[in-house]
C-alpha cells in the first residue's frame, strides 16, 4: 500500500525505525535539552521574529485550531474575521462559534482565489483577529498571506494561521508575512505519525495570549507556555512522536534546509501537474493558485469516489473528498517520503480506469 494522501502520508524508514524505541522516561534534564532544542529549530523552520515562542501540543491540528482561537481571543472583548473557502475555513467557523466569540465570515468562492477586493466588505468591521487556513486542504487552495497580513496591518487584527498542510509544502515566514500565530501538525508534511500539534506564537500572540482568560483545561495555552519556558509539558506529551520529530528535522538539515525541502515539494507538484495534463487531458486541475501539499483533480465525467475506490483495490490510496464534492473532486497528495517513481503506477492505473469507464 502507498498513501498518495494528505495525512498520515509516507513516513521515512528513519522515522519509522525510530517510533520503535522503547519510550523513556520524560520528567528529566535531557527530555528538556531536547525540547528546547526543538523549540529553537522549529522557530526557523516557521521564519518566527525574535521573542517568538513554539509549543508542541499533543492532539491532531484541530487541538492546536481550537487552542489558537479560545486561548488568544475572549467572547467578551474580541471579534474575529474567518476566511472560509472550504472544510477547514468552516472548521474555524465552527470553533469560534462553539466557544461563542464574535465573528464574520468572508466566503471565497470555489473556482476564486483570495484578493484584497474581498476584504472590501469588512473594512469598517475591525476585527481583533482573523483566522486564515494558509492551504485550504479540502480543495488544495492557496491563500496569499501576503493580502490577509495587509488587511490585519490596516485593522491591528492579530494574524493566526492554519499552516496544517503547507508548512514545509510553502513559504512560510513568519517574520515576513506578518503572521502572528502559526500552527501544524504532525501528519502532514512532517511525514509523523498523527498526534503532535505544533503552534509558534509570535511577540503580539504572546502579549494577547497573557491578557486572554484561559477558558480550556488540556489545551491552556498559558500552561503549556509556562511549561515550554522549561523544556516541558503540562500533560503526558506524544512521547514517540517527539522523537520522531527529532529524526524527521535532521533528515531536514542533511538534505540541505528548509529551501531544499520546499524546492523538492514543488518541483514534484510540478511534475506531477505536468504528467497528469499530457496523460489525462479529460480530467483537470483547478486553475487558482494551489499548495504545493497537494493536487486538486475535477474529474467529472467520471466519478470520483468510484476512481478512488478502484484505485483503493490496488493498495493506491488517495484523498477521497466528502460533501458536495463526494463525486466530482479527488486529491493527490505531495508530501512525506515519495518520489516521482513512486507515481508511475498510480498515473497508469488512473489512465487505466478511466479508458475502461470510458467503455
Amino acid at each position: 500500500m502507498t498513501l498518495f494522501t494528505v495525512g498520515p502520508v509516507e513516513m521515512s524508514p528513519a522515522v519509522r525505525e525510530t517510533g520503535s524505541i522503547a519510550l523513556p522516561y520524560f520528567r528529566t534534564a535531557g527530555f528538556s535539552r531536547l525540547m528546547l532544542a526543538l523549540e529553537e529549530e522549529l522557530l526557523g523552520l516557521f521564519g518566527a521574529p525574535g521573542g517568538s515562542r513554539a509549543l508542541l501540543m499533543s492532539g491532531s491540528g484541530t487541538a492546536a485550531m481550537e487552542a489558537a482561537v479560545a486561548g488568544l481571543f475572549d467572547p467578551a472583548s474580541d471579534r474575529l474575521l474567518i476566511v472560509n473557502g472550504g472544510s477547514f475555513g468552516q472548521r474555524f467557523v465552527e470553533i469560534a462559534a462553539r466557544h461563542r466569540i464574535p465573528h464574520r465570515v468572508l466566503t471565497v468562492p470555489f473556482e476564486a482565489d483570495l484578493t484584497a477586493g474581498l476584504f472590501a466588505d469588512f473594512t469598517d468591521y475591525s476585527p481583533t483577529g482573523l483566522l486564515i487556513n494558509q492551504g485550504e486542504t479540502s480543495i488544495g487552495k492557496l491563500y496569499d498571506l501576503g493580502i490577509a497580513a495587509d488587511f490585519c496591518r490596516s485593522t491591528g487584527a492579530l494574524l493566526v494561521v492554519d499552516a496544517v498542510s503547507s508548512f514545509l509544502n510553502d513559504r512560510l515566514d513568519m517574520e515576513a508575512q506578518g503572521v502572528d500565530c502559526a500552527l501544524t501538525a504532525s501528519q502532514k508534511a512532517l511525514a509523523l505519525p498523527p498526534g503532535l500539534a505544533p503552534l509558534v506564537l509570535g511577540p503580539r500572540a504572546l502579549a494577547k495570549l497573557e491578557a486572554t482568560p484561559q477558558p480550556l483545561y488540556y489545551l491552556d495555552l498559558s500552561a503549556a507556555l509556562r511549561n515550554q519556558k522549561r523544556g516541558q509539558t503540562p500533560w503526558t506529551p506524544a512521547l514517540a512522536i517527539i522523537y520522531q520529530l527529532e529524526t524527521r528535522l535532521a533528515d531536514i538539515r542533511a538534505g540541505g534546509g528548509l529551501a531544499a525541502e520546499l524546492g523538492r515539494r514543488a518541483e514534484l507538484a510540478a511534475w506531477f501537474r505536468t504528467e497528469l495534463g499530457r496523460r489525462l487531458p479529460g480530467l483537470r486541475v483547478p486553475a487558482y493558485l494551489k499548495s504545493n501539499g497537494l493536487t486538486p483533480v475535477l474529474t467529472e465525467p467520471y466519478d470520483a469516489r468510484a476512481l478512488f475506490e478502484s484505485l483503493e483495490e490496488k493498495g493506491l490510496i488517495i484523498t477521497p473528498s466528502g460533501g458536495e464534492r463526494t463525486h466530482t473532486l479527488t486529491r493527490i497528495g505531495h508530501m512525506g517520503h515519495l518520489s516521482q517513481a513512486q507515481y508511475e503506477p498510480l498515473l497508469d492505473a488512473i489512465v487505466s480506469w478511466t479508458e475502461k469507464e470510458k467503455r
